[in-house]
């Protein structure tokens, strides 16, 4: 008997392969994505991690090789590989089999004594790699990482402080950081859960973001009656912040774009994404 596995198609590269892509962009640098970047992505990252723990699934090897792009094109990511992954786990439950891989495993995990927040913790250490271009507990062999593991553990403080200073370095925001470090408690009840993470300033930031977006284009196709279209449609008005189509107005240092009936009044608009006061003059049609 001949047994056919259909699974969806991931054409796309993984992260970390996404992540090295940056290095090949700038030589001098370590490779990082932007914080906006990041921001958009985590969002993604974590809806999968509240899903499996919502559904008593708890993954045990999140890792940046194991989440993949549906394609080179798109921001869409998928979260693969349940080879170690433990089902049907409650809240609290307790597992004491040491699985992951070792720049990502949670202390607790070496432990042999850890919960779902172990998920958590290396869902951090991807998102330190993708802010900073390093990992946050360096060597070249399992022995070496787990020593420096246990070792930097024993002053909760002092790792926070010292996560804390490499994101900085990088010209993060205050909100960024303490969105990583609150990933990477050495403390599993200090730990953000996935709810957490997804309530977090940081996270719901670009949730926001995304929310008057979608709002604005919206109001946009209302009010001007044409679908929504890009530079390349032609007869369009584009942001010169996004390059996303808009109704004839862009914003002065944001995203979301604005109806042309406010450019008709005088009085300014405060943008509901970034809160800065905007003047809003009125754009010149961009065609083809």
């Amino acid at each position: 008997m001949t047994v056919y596995i259909v699974m969806e198609l991931c054409a796309g590269r993984s992260l970390d392969q996404e992540l090295y892509a940056q290095t090949l962009k700038d030589k001098d640098a370590n490779p990082r994505f932007p914080e906006a970047v990041a921001s958009r992505l985590a969002v993604k990252m974590v809806k999968s991690l509240s899903y499996l723990h919502a559904n008593g699934i708890v993954h045990r090897d999140v890792k940046a090789s194991n989440f993949i792009f549906a394609s080179n094109d798109t921001e869409e990511l998928k979260l693969i590989d349940f080879g170690f992954s433990a089902q049907n786990m409650k809240k609290n439950a307790t597992m004491t089999a040491v699985i992951g891989t070792p720049h990502f495993i949670a202390p607790q995990v070496l432990a042999r004594s850890y919960t779902r927040a172990c998920d958590l913790w290396s869902f951090g250490v991807v998102m330190f790699m993708m802010l900073t271009g390093q990992v946050p507990f360096p060597g070249s062999t399992k022995e070496q990482i787990f020593f420096r593991l246990s070792e930097d553990i024993q002053d909760s403080d002092a790792l926070t402080e010292r996560l804390a200073q490499t994101l900085r370095a990088v010209d993060l925001s205050e909100t960024c950081i303490d969105f990583v470090c609150g990933l990477l408690a050495v403390d599993e009840a200090a730990r953000l859960s996935a709810k957490q993470a997804m309530q977090h300033p940081w996270s719901k930031g670009e949730e926001k973001r995304r929310t008057c977006l979608r709002a604005c284009r919206l109001e946009c196709r209302r009010r001007l009656h044409v679908p929504p279209c890009s530079a390349r449609s032609g007869g369009a008005w584009v942001s010169h912040n996004c390059g996303v189509c808009c109704c004839g107005l862009a914003c002065a240092s944001c995203c979301v774009c604005c109806c042309p009936r406010a450019a008709e009044q005088a009085a300014p608009r405060q943008s509901e994404w970034c809160g800065e006061i905007l003047s809003m003059p009125r754009a010149t049609p961009r065609l083809g």
